[in-house]
């Protein structure tokens, strides 16, 4: 029995519980196998999970779990996604932009997020450290950087989280993955470029160097 990714593609539904759906490192790691696509393989990098694809036992373990959710059914002896795992199968074997963001407090990761933008559609994917996460649907036409960047503005305000916070954001293409870190704190943002010395200033200056960085 094999697997394929179904002609018809299915877009999340953002009008019921704003289309949040449940999925693990196991159905993530089923899905981008439909395709066995570069871009799939990016997504997964993203995730840190990108070498289990080899394991076919795990990947086996997804798409029995999506079987048994629903998620996936078993067409002319070929196993296909349905529904919200369709959708995520198709933004992730053609996706354009893979971003991670993960912001630390104390020292200790609080925010894990990847970002997925493809012409099919985008979702973000909020991970969890048990390997059982969020994917959330996001409107067509947003600008990844720009929800990253208000993302970071929000939670470094000093009213969600106590001040300094630590942001990693990588930028994961076919030419390779492009990291940037950098400093939220009470005197604004300050970033680290290389051997020169740290950039400080507003959080838009300091972003923009950090977009170019980024690419």
């Amino acid at each position: 029995m094999t697997n394929e990714m179904p002609e018809n593609e299915t877009p999340f539904d953002a009008t019921e519980d704003e289309g949040a759906f449940g999925i693990t490192d196991h159905e993530l790691l089923a899905l981008a196998s439909m395709s066995g696509s570069d871009p799939a393989r990016r997504s997964l990098d993203a995730v840190g999970i990108a070498p289990l694809l080899e394991d076919e036992a795990l990947v086996r373990a997804g798409y029995a779990t999506l079987m048994v959710r629903g998620l996936a059914v078993v067409e002319d002896e070929m196993i296909a996604a349905q529904d919200a795992a369709n959708a995520i199968a198709a933004i992730m074997a053609e996706a354009v932009d893979v971003y991670r963001l993960i912001i630390t407090s104390g020292g200790e990761p609080v925010m894990r997020t990847v970002f997925i933008n493809a012409a099919e559609g985008s979702f973000l994917l909020d991970m969890s450290g048990v390997g059982a996460h969020t994917a959330q649907p996001l409107e067509p036409g947003q600008n990844i950087p720009d929800i990253i960047f208000d993302a970071v503005s929000e939670l470094g305000s000093g009213q969600v989280l106590p001040l300094p916070i630590g942001v990693e954001v990588s930028h994961h293409t076919a030419a390779g993955t492009r990291t940037v870190n950098f400093t939220v704190g009470q005197q604004g943002w300050s970033m680290k470029a290389g051997g020169a010395q740290p950039i400080q200033g507003s959080p838009q200056s300091v972003w923009a160097t950090a977009r170019t960085l980024l690419g």
